[in-house]
């Protein structure tokens, strides 16, 4: 039986990259 599985990740681009080391940074500098 084939079971239902869930669509693959989209590849992850530059701006997500850089949008989570803002983050990180900003979390880090609080």
């Amino acid at each position: 039986q084939a079971r239902n599985l869930p669509p693959p990740l989209p590849p992850v681009t530059d701006p997500d990259i850089a949008l989570l080391k803002r983050l990180r940074d900003a979390l880090e500098a609080l």
